[in-house]
C-alpha cells in the first residue's frame, strides 16, 4: 500500500513537472522588464504587455502575490541605497536644525559666501545619485516619523543666495525674499514642538502678515514609497541648490510631514516618476528570484496642479486649503486662536 501510495505521489509530482514546463515552454525562465514599481500587478501588467507570456504562463511565473511583494522588498534593500544621514553628513542634530529652518547653511553669516562652496556635497548627491539611487527616508527626525497622510511639504521664508527664483541679488542675503507663493493661515506648534521649542501654541497670520513665502510638496503611495527620500531631497535640496530658498515660518518645520506645517493656502507640487530594470529568474522546482537593477529617478510637476488639487483624494485640502480668508482656513485659524468671529 506504502509502495502505491509513493508511486502515485512520483506519478503526481512527474506531471506537476511536465505541465510547468509545458507553462514555461513559450514563457522564459528568465525574463527582464521595464517597470514604475516593484510589485506583483505591475509585474503582473509588465509581462503581459512585454512578452509573449499567456495569462496561465504569468500565474506559473510569478506565484504567489503576497510572495511576490515580499520578494520586491527584499530585492528593493539589496539595491544601492544612501541613508539620508548621509546627505548632510553632519550627525543626528545638525540633521534635526536643518529640517526645522537652523545650521550655517539656513541662517546668515556673511555677505561673501559662497553658494557652491556651502552646497557642494548637494549638487554632488543631485548630480550623481539622485536619478538611480534610493535615498532613504530619515524617519530618525521627528518631523518624518508620522505623516499620515503620506505628504511632505517645505515652506521657506528667505533666499539666501543669488541663484534662482527671489530677490536675493548679491553673493549672500540677509533679509532676502522668496518668491511669494502662498499665504500663510496659520501654525499649530503642538504639532512640532521640537520645531516651535514649545509644547502647545498658536500663531496666526491675518492678510500677509507673514510676508513672502515659498511652499512645494509631494505626496507618494505605495508604489513609490521607496523613492520618496529622492522626493524630500528633490523638493529641500534643489530648493536650497537651485534657488537659495532657506528658513522657516516661525513655530514650524521648515520641512515635514504636511500634519507638521504651516497651513497654507498653497504649494507647488512634485511627482516622482520612476523606471526599474527588473530581473525575474524562475529555473524549475526553484523558487522565484527577483533582482532590481537599473533605476531612472526623475521628478515632475504634477501637470502644473496645487499638491492638494494633484492629490484629491488625500485629504489635503485641511492642509492645503485654497483661500485663508474663507472655509476651513479661516475657521481653524479663528478656534486655535480662540476668537470669535464678527457678524
Amino acid at each position: 500500500m506504502k509502495f502505491v501510495s509513493a508511486l502515485v505521489a512520483l506519478v503526481l509530482l512527474s506531471n506537476s513537472e511536465a505541465r510547468l514546463r509545458e507553462l514555461q515552454g513559450a514563457c522564459p525562465g528568465t525574463v527582464q522588464l521595464s517597470v514604475s514599481s516593484c510589485d506583483y500587478e505591475s509585474l503582473k501588467a509588465a509581462l503581459a504587455d512585454s512578452t509573449s507570456c499567456t495569462a496561465e504562463e504569468t500565474l506559473a511565473l510569478l506565484g504567489d502575490s503576497e510572495m511576490v511583494d515580499s520578494k520586491c522588498e527584499a530585492a528593493y534593500s539589496d539595491a544601492k541605497s544612501l541613508p539620508f544621514s548621509e546627505v548632510l553628513n553632519k550627525g543626528y542634530q545638525y540633521d534635526r536644525e536643518f529640517f526645522n529652518g537652523g545650521t550655517d547653511l539656513n541662517s546668515f553669516e556673511s555677505p561673501t559666501v559662497v553658494h557652491a562652496e556651502d552646497t557642494e556635497r548637494l549638487a554632488a548627491i543631485g548630480s550623481a545619485l539622485l536619478g538611480d539611487t534610493v535615498i532613504e527616508w530619515p524617519d530618525y527626525l521627528a518631523n518624518f516619523q508620522e505623516c499620515h497622510h503620506r505628504a511632505a511639504m517645505c515652506c521657506w521664508t528667505a533666499d539666501k543666495y543669488n541663484v534662482g527664483g527671489g530677490s536675493c541679488t548679491s553673493a549672500g542675503c540677509a533679509d532676502g525674499d522668496p518668491l511669494d507663493n502662498t499665504d500663510v493661515c496659520h501654525v499649530d506648534m503642538k504639532n512640532s514642538p521640537l520645531a516651535a521649542h514649545t509644547r502647545d501654541g498658536v500663531a496666526v497670520f491675518p492678510g500677509d502678515a507673514e510676508g513672502p513665502v515659498h511652499c512645494q510638496g509631494f505626496a507618494w503611495d505605495e508604489k513609490d514609497e521607496m523613492f520618496r527620500g529622492n522626493a524630500l531631497f528633490h523638493v529641500v535640496m534643489k530648493g536650497l541648490l537651485s534657488n537659495g530658498y532657506t528658513r522657516n515660518v516661525p513655530g514650524a518645520p521648515m520641512c515635514g510631514c504636511v500634519e507638521q506645517m504651516p497651513v497654507v493656502s498653497h504649494a507647488v507640487c512634485s511627482n516622482t516618476d520612476v523606471n526599474l530594470q527588473v530581473t525575474l529568474v524562475k529555473e524549475l522546482e526553484e523558487e522565484l528570484r527577483i533582482y532590481i537593477g537599473g533605476k531612472n529617478i526623475s521628478f515632475g510637476n504634477c501637470d502644473g496642479k496645487d499638491l492638494a488639487d494633484y492629490h484629491a483624494d488625500r485629504g489635503l485640502e485641511k492642509f492645503v486649503v485654497g483661500d485663508c480668508s474663507s472655509g476651513y482656513g479661516l475657521e481653524r485659524s479663528i478656534y486655535l486662536a480662540g476668537l470669535v468671529k464678527k457678524d
